[in-house]
């Protein structure tokens, strides 16, 4: 598995590319990382994941939860998917429920970052950029 987060828009968006199969142990470590970036965040930071080219994953929404230490950080805005396999979309769902986060799903970067300005005026700078 590898994956990529990176500051899609400095301080408010991050964005995160998973590729191949994602073990728990991964997605706690990647959880971790975005834990950190929020914490040099600007509330509310908003998070782009980018499930594409996803492979297998747990498919325990309990130990996925547990994992996703990053739901819980008070800086947390919305959470936008993009992609992935339907089951990995539902959980994303059911996840950010439970935690109360604003959950979207979108086809593309340019769809999401579109999605968070619609909610975000403050991000509507973002939305001419191209990545």
């Amino acid at each position: 598995m590898s994956y990529e987060a990176t500051w899609y828009h400095e301080k408010r968006v991050i964005l995160v590319r998973i590729e191949g199969n994602l073990s728990q142990e991964d997605a706690r470590v990647y959880s971790d990382d975005i834990y950190q970036m929020m914490d040099e965040g600007i509330a509310p930071t908003h998070v782009i994941a980018d499930l594409t080219k996803i492979g297998e994953f747990p498919h325990s929404l309990i130990s996925l939860k547990n994992a996703a230490r990053y739901l819980e950080h008070p800086k947390i805005g919305r959470i936008v998917v993009i992609g992935g396999p339907l089951l990995a979309q539902v959980f994303a769902g059911v996840l950010t429920r439970v935690a109360r986060i604003n959950y979207r799903s979108a086809q593309t970067v340019e769809e999401a970052i579109q999605l968070l300005v619609e909610d975000d005026a403050t991000l509507a700078d973002m939305e001419n950029r191209s990545r």
